[in-house]
């Protein structure tokens, strides 16, 4: 119970500063993803539609790892151009 406040404790430091960045959040989210819906800090990230569909094939896996995997590929987002990222993503995807 003391190390979940004391996370939220932080989260709540980043967020109050201005300038917390995608990649901090993420960072933070990976070791706890149930937050993901949360965090404010990513609420006006408009990513691609294929993005959606990525994260609800990866949450329906068996592993129950499928919203840490979805971060993983969102913190992979700061590595490569955004096109070449959309591309990707979009681009590897079955449509059925």
């Amino acid at each position: 119970m003391y190390a979940e406040m004391e996370w939220w404790t932080k989260i709540r430091q980043q967020v109050k500063v201005e300038r917390v960045s995608k990649r901090q959040v993420l960072r933070l989210l990976e070791r706890k993803p149930g937050a993901l819906d949360h965090a404010r800090s990513l609420a006006g990230w408009d990513l691609p539609e294929c993005f959606g569909v990525l994260r609800r094939r990866l949450e329906n896996q068996d592993d129950g790892e499928g919203t840490r995997e979805y971060i993983r590929v969102l913190r992979l987002l700061d590595w490569e151009p955004w096109n070449v990222r959309s591309n990707t993503v979009c681009g590897s995807m079955p449509t059925a």
